[in-house]
């Protein structure tokens, strides 16, 4: 028979740094991902604007698949190693890691199709990102993550609006807006947080 016991101070001490110490652990995860993605996003936007409007070259869209599929890469080895070493595993955790898990097959989906009839897929890309992001932003409570899920529908509807050289110039701006101010903000909320 199991005796039941009460815990002492210092157990329930450990307990509660142990869970502060496995949410910065989430939010230190998201912040990088964020501004690794926010970076490839945002450079290459501004990589195929610049090589339609000022270059020759012929396929200014194999910026995306150079930039991102190296990310990519990383990011799921970094993820993987991360859930690894976590030893708090969270319903929160798992349930945000499948809601981009249903992102990334869905822009798959997307960017399968779209390529194939040779439509720029900007704004679609800005309309899947909003939800994960504003989802994520509500999960973690950290608002400006949600201002920056609000902010991709936004830009979505202009990148419909406009023409496929300046799709590239909003989508840059809606990823500063998204993910970029979102994460150097969640950022400076961990460092504070730590000290």
């Amino acid at each position: 028979m199991e005796e039941n016991k009460s815990m002492s101070g210092h157990d329930s001490l450990q307990i509660i740094n142990e869970m502060i110490s496995s949410a910065k652990g989430y939010y230190d995860d998201k912040q990088t991902y964020f501004l690794l993605w926010g970076w490839v996003v945002a450079i290459s936007n501004l990589s195929v604007y610049y090589m339609i409007e000022f270059t020759d070259v012929v396929n200014p869209f194999i910026v995306w698949p150079i930039l991102s599929i190296p990310a990519g890469i990383y990011t799921g080895i970094d993820s993987a190693r991360r859930s690894k070493r976590s030893k708090v595993k969270t319903h929160m955790g798992t349930l945000i890691g499948y809601l981009w898990m249903c992102f990334i097959i869905s822009l798959i989906i997307v960017l399968g199709a779209l390529v194939k009839v040779n439509y720029y897929v900007n704004p679609l890309v800005m309309l899947l990102t909003a939800t994960p992001t504003f989802i994520t932003g509500v999960a973690i409570r950290f608002k400006p993550l949600m201002f920056g899920g609000a902010a991709f529908w936004l830009f979505a509807v202009l990148g419909f609006l406009v023409e496929i050289p300046e799709q590239s110039l909003v989508g840059a701006a809606a990823i500063v807006v998204g993910y970029l101010i979102p994460g150097y903000l969640l950022r400076a909320k961990i460092k504070n947080e730590s000290v």
